[in-house]
């Protein structure tokens, strides 16, 4: 049976790149309030928002590296199915 270990290597390395531009989207995110918050006089960086915006960055890494170890995990098991008997 074919290890999974691979499979785990590549889902952290997808799952931190998903978190680094998840982290680039929440800086331009930021600039962008920390812009209208300088254009529109008054206003102030709504903090809870870029809150939102860093929880909807980590869920997004943390939902890729389970998707990437549920394909995986399906991958193997459809190897193991195909496999000669004798194997």
């Amino acid at each position: 049976m074919p290890s999974t270990i691979g499979g785990r290597a590549d889902a952290r390395s997808r799952g931190l790149r998903t978190a680094l531009q998840g982290a680039v989207s929440v800086v331009l995110v930021a600039i962008a309030g920390a812009i209208i918050d300088t254009v529109t006089p008054g206003a102030a960086l709504d903090w809870p928002t870029t809150g939102a915006t860093v929880a909807v960055a980590v869920v997004t890494s943390v939902a890729a590296y389970v998707q990437r170890i549920a394909e995986d995990a399906k991958a193997t098991r459809g190897a193991a199915d195909r496999a000669p008997e004798g194997e």
